[in-house]
């Protein structure tokens, strides 16, 4: 029997709300990077954008030098050393609260991927507005770097909002969305070595009153956390 959608709410009533689940994740979390202060990276874009980032302690200053006006800010940002020359950057943007860009750098091979989260609204069968979450990819390169590899390539985004890249060999980045508790989220995934697989990423949505954003990442020190178990998926019959 197919729940009906005062069912489907009235099961979920109980759960946590976005800004309730917060302190499970945020708690013991892996040391920030201090890497990137004092340095300036200039990125582009496909569309021919040139943006400039300045790396200062706790925060980033940006600047649009093309298609886009003369546009610039700072906000506050948390930077995570995920390999050798390999970057991860998240933070929320000031000037427009419903966004929350997670920027990955690599340095080394002269590319990186943008993953852009913005709030939305959608229509849905169990209320007239449901809040959700959308993830916009997309590569660039660095200038002054010499790419190295190849930019990294995203796979379509499905009815969930997921979608992966291998940004380096062994290492992906993956979007994905839930509904019932409705956020989005980001996750960078170090699985080189199988039996000490790591990740972080951040989690974007609303809090209890549906007014406020929450924005916060996750992730543990490589001295916290198991692995508890593997699992093979059987070939379909």
């Amino acid at each position: 029997m197919t729940p009906s959608p005062t069912s489907r709410v009235s099961a979920t009533a109980q759960w946590l709300t976005l800004d309730g689940v917060m302190p499970g994740f945020t708690t013991n979390q892996a040391p920030k990077s201090r890497d990137l202060e004092g340095l300036l990276v200039r990125t582009l874009w496909a569309d021919g954008t040139l943006i400039d980032h300045n790396f200062e302690p706790d925060g980033i200053t940006w600047h649009y030098l093309t298609n886009h006006g003369d546009r610039r800010g700072y906000d506050p940002c948390e930077v995570f050393e995920i390999d050798k020359g390999l970057y991860y950057l998240q933070f929320q943007r000031d000037d427009r609260p419903i966004e929350a860009p997670s920027v990955f750098f690599d340095l080394t091979r002269g590319v990186g991927l943008a993953v852009i989260a913005t709030i939305d609204t959608v229509r849905d069968d169990v209320a007239d507005d449901v809040m959700t979450v959308r993830h916009k990819l997309e590569p660039f390169t660095i200038e002054g770097h010499e790419p190295l590899g190849e930019m990294p390539t995203l796979s379509a985004a499905d009815d969930n909002g997921n979608a992966t890249c291998e940004i380096r060999p062994g290492i992906f980045v993956a979007t994905w969305r839930e509904k019932i508790v409705p956020r989005g989220a980001v996750i960078i995934a170090d699985h080189r070595d199988e039996r000490n697989p790591r990740s972080r990423g951040a989690v974007f949505g609303l809090d209890a009153t549906g007014t406020e954003t929450v924005h916060f990442t996750f992730g543990t020190d490589d001295t916290d956390g198991a692995l508890l178990s593997t699992t093979t998926p059987r070939p379909h019959e």
